[in-house]
């Protein structure tokens, strides 16, 4: 995602993984030994706050200039994973 803003393309569908990812990660908390303070249960409920505790985590506190972009590019694919799964 990072690689695709430096060269002027917006990652949407990279976003939409990365929340599917998300949803995967929270599904399977404790195989991948998510933090109990990070295990937010059910994907759809999860609010932007939320999403960027966890992407803060995996990045592990390490980011770069993009950063908040690339947060909000994944927060704003989770209605659009909604939508996807609801099909």
């Amino acid at each position: 995602m990072y690689l695709a803003l430096e060269y002027g393309i917006e990652p949407k569908n990279m976003a939409i993984g990365a929340m599917a990812g998300i949803a995967v990660l929270l599904e399977k908390a404790k195989d991948y030994n998510l933090p109990a303070d990070l295990r937010f249960g059910d994907w759809h409920k999860l609010d932007k706050l939320r999403i960027e505790k966890i992407i803060r985590w995996l990045w592990k506190d390490q980011t770069t200039n993009h950063a908040q972009r690339l947060i909000k590019y994944v927060q704003n694919a989770k209605e659009q994973l909604q939508r996807l799964a609801a099909k």
